[in-house]
């Protein structure tokens, strides 16, 4: 057993479009009486062509094994192409699918005497995992495996790359087409689906629809053309250690430079959201000053607060707007203090943060709005809140569900809230 959850690729959109296809096929799996109303649904062999059997057979499931186990699997290869292109352009890719190879297979039974038919998402699939493998064969999956053999069961979490991933399935349906002398089979609408993914998702490459950062299959082996072996799709081999680290630097170095091209174009078009993602995983490996004005910092903080994302912000104003030379920045300050109480119950992370600014003269205002945090968090230490240090640089944090409310409430009503200056 093999369950593929998440991937290393970098992604620029949430899997929107791929959660609303899950519960699609979950809701017609339902409609169908569990797969057993197939009435309408199937593709036909030898019966005519008809173009709404395409689409339909592609969310018709036979039992709840055939339904979840593409479901995984629709879950993990939408997740990243849905990641590189968008919800609408994802939806549009796959229901361009579900129609082509629809057309293709009910083509080739077009005269089919044996008749029968087919359903699944297994040949969309499958050309999902072609286009994975052309736009992201060196990146990795994140899975959970599973063997069970009479009293021995193992188990685990293991990475694999997706185009080891893609080999072997590819690998495993051609030998078992070719055993069975490649008639008609489940193997066959697999391979089929993939024979038409491999167009697709160069063509996408060759007219610029998808941005790969370099990664993709055919930059890989132009980079194999002109230095063989150095940071390819084979391998290390055949040049210098030095001379591999240096085109390797040079990768990198392009790679970040678009990368902050598109945070960007994020906030441009004001999508904080992604932005905020964007720029915390781009600043968790690297030092120095980041490429964005302070206005733009302020901007990417107080979207996070408003979304409720208090660990994001938390981690903006702590590693990002409070440096060194700022460390006394009174309503940035005080802002992080009520986020950590109230956003990450984290009352000792709060006092501290508030120790930089017990010995300024404070405005009365904010001298009452530092006195009610402080209580707020000796409160939490003196009821035995356990606090564990977190931070967006590991990982995403769910807040407290008794954090309803915004950290700053702790403020009396009436009294201003602050907020993070503009830059001057």
């Amino acid at each position: 057993m093999l369950i593929p959850y998440n991937t290393d690729a970098p992604l620029y959109h949430r899997p929107i479009g791929t959660v609303t296809l899950i519960a699609a096929n979950f809701g017609f799996f339902v409609e169908t009486s569990l797969g057993t109303g197939a009435d309408g649904w199937l593709l036909q062999f030898g019966d005519g062509l008809h173009p709404l059997q395409w689409v339909s057979s592609a969310f018709f499931h036979f039992h709840p094994g055939h339904l979840i186990g593409n479901m995984i699997f629709l879950w993990i290869f939408g997740l990243l192409i849905e990641g590189k292109l968008g919800t609408l352009r994802f939806l549009s890719l796959y229901f361009g699918l579900c129609l082509l190879t629809g057309a293709v297979t009910q083509t080739a039974m077009l005269f089919s005497a044996e008749g029968g038919g087919a359903g699944g998402a297994s040949s969309v699939l499958f050309a999902m995992m072609a286009i994975c493998l052309i736009w992201a064969p060196e990146n990795n999956f994140q899975a959970i495996w599973g063997c069970w053999y009479g009293w021995c069961r193992r188990g685990g979490e293991i990475e694999l790359s997706v185009k080891f991933l893609a080999f072997v399935y590819l690998a495993s349906n051609l030998f078992d087409a070719w055993w069975t002398g490649f008639a008609m089979s489940s193997e066959m609408l697999h391979l089929t689906g993939a024979v038409i993914g491999v167009p697709i998702g160069i063509l996408y490459l060759k007219r610029n629809w998808v941005d790969c950062e370099g990664w993709d299959l055919l930059s890989l082996w132009k980079r194999d053309l002109l230095h063989p072996g150095v940071g390819s799709f084979w391998g290390w081999e055949g040049k210098p250690f030095e001379q591999a680290e240096q085109v390797a630097v040079a990768d990198r170095a392009g790679i970040r430079s678009r990368q902050w091209e598109r945070l960007r174009q994020r906030m441009e078009q004001a999508q904080w959201g992604l932005a905020v993602d964007l720029y915390i995983d781009l600043r968790r490996t690297e030092s120095g000053p980041a490429p964005v004005s302070r206005q733009q910092l302020t901007q990417l903080v107080n979207e996070a607060r408003t979304a409720e994302r208090w660990a994001e912000a938390a981690w903006l104003l702590e590693h990002e707007y409070l440096l060194e030379e700022r460390t006394r920045d009174v309503p940035a300050t005080l802002m992080l203090a009520g986020i950590l109480v109230q956003g990450l119950d984290r009352p000792r992370a709060a006092l501290q943060a508030l120790h930089r600014i017990e010995d300024l003269e404070l405005k009365i205002p904010e001298r009452r709005q530092m006195e009610r945090i402080q209580i707020a968090a000796r409160r939490l230490i003196a009821g035995g809140l356990l606090e564990v240090p977190r931070t967006r640089a590991d990982g995403p944090v769910t807040p407290s569900s008794e954090s309803v409310t915004s950290p700053m409430d702790v403020r009396s009503e009436g009294e201003r809230r602050a907020s993070v200056p503009e830059s001057k």
